[in-house]
């Protein structure tokens, strides 16, 4: 498996159940949301090699295929049919529901959003490392910026990310 720059990838912690969630930025670096009983949450940065040690063997997330070097408007049925992004009853299958289209970003912007978190406490923008992946990957046409929908969905102490995991997805106002 070949790892890129600008892949999200994963890796089973030790209960089997979760992942954890890290951007790779290339050069053998990986930037995740880091979370323990001492660390209420902040994005930090280490080696892919530690990051596999920590918690096992890394996946790289099957997003949608994207445009060399430009941003990629994506329809929500397209992450839907990526069988290790996607999961019934579970966040993201949640939040691609909420709206037709999503733009991928360029592996330049992922990175650039991921490294303009580094280091920064949270306060709390993002539940856990799976939102601030796909915060860093993935935004909202400009329509729904401009509403700013965007913080809702990234944000847990609004309603909308403190779903309730069902079939039904939520509707947005």
């Amino acid at each position: 498996m070949k790892i890129k720059a600008g892949d999200i990838i994963k890796v089973s912690r030790k209960n089997k159940k979760n992942y954890q969630y890290g951007l790779y930025i290339g050069q053998e670096e990986v930037i995740y949301y880091l979370e323990t009983l001492e660390i209420k949450g902040r994005v930090t940065k280490t080696s892919l090699e530690d990051f596999r040690k920590k918690n096992g063997i890394i996946e790289v997330v099957d997003f949608p295929a994207t445009r060399e070097g430009r941003s990629t408007v994506v329809k929500s049925e397209e992450f839907m049919k990526k069988k290790n992004l996607i999961s019934e009853g579970t966040w993201p299958e949640w939040f691609i529901s909420q709206f037709d289209e999503y733009v991928l970003s360029t592996i330049w912007d992922t990175i650039q959003r991921a490294k303009s978190r580094l280091d920064k406490m949270e306060e709390p923008v993002f539940n856990n490392g799976e939102h601030f992946v796909w915060w860093c990957k993935v935004e909202l046409k400009r329509k729904e910026k401009k509403e700013g929908k965007l913080d809702e969905f990234f944000n847990p102490s609004t309603p909308l990310a403190r779903f309730p995991l069902s079939k039904k997805p939520l509707p947005v106002k």
